[in-house]
């Protein structure tokens, strides 16, 4: 379809309606953006080496040992 014919189109709709059509235009794009793309899968370990727990992260501190 020419752009000339929908431009005329899109003119002849109310904002509102103008409004929804630039939303599913937006939409559409997204869509095809999200098909076209290659979405690469995750891979475990992507953090590894960059932060580091204390040896003693599991120990409980004496000033909780009375409620437990």
């Amino acid at each position: 379809m020419p752009y000339e014919i929908l431009e005329k189109k899109i003119e002849s709709l109310t904002i509102e309606q103008q409004q929804s059509v630039f939303e599913y235009i937006n939409f559409l794009i997204s869509k095809n953006k999200s098909i076209n793309s290659k979405e690469t899968k995750r891979q475990p370990g992507g953090l590894t080496g960059t932060f580091f727990m204390s040896e003693d992260f599991d120990k409980t501190p004496d000033c909780f040992k009375d409620y437990l």
